[in-house]
């Protein structure tokens, strides 16, 4: 089974995700959504440490968040060695601004730039 990690400040968003995800794809997915991406972060860290079965298998990312930007959240993630954890990180967005797609080639943990709304038949072959 797949574990499905969504961050994002828009509970909509995230309920459309979620949606799309059991309904389209496969409801044996495991989806858990924040929409706040600090609570995220402290999540994570925490499942590094206490239970590293539990970490996602993939992580979907907004940039544009008011607490804290995609971009602030991949900072600190490093800076916690989240990184080592190597969890594909996608961005999904609905900024279409070129300098947010090329901040995200700057993070090698970022493995791709994905357009809101989300895309059954992309997040497939992402988690195939």
């Amino acid at each position: 089974m797949s574990k499905i990690l969504l961050i994002d400040d828009d509970p909509i968003n995230n309920f459309l995700n979620k949606s799309i995800i059991s309904e389209r794809i496969s409801p044996d997915i495991h989806v858990q959504d924040f929409l706040n991406p600090e609570e995220a972060l402290e999540c994570l860290i925490d499942q590094s440490i206490n239970d590293k079965d539990s970490l996602p298998d993939v992580i979907f990312l907004d940039i544009n968040m008011p607490e804290m930007s995609g971009f602030e959240f991949l900072d600190l993630y490093i800076k916690n060695n989240l990184d080592s954890l190597a969890i594909p990180i996608y961005i999904l967005t609905s900024s279409l601004d070129p300098s947010d797609i090329e901040t995200s080639k700057s993070y090698p943990i970022v493995i791709d730039f994905i357009s809101k709304p989300m895309d059954a038949n992309v997040i497939r072959k992402i988690i195939a």
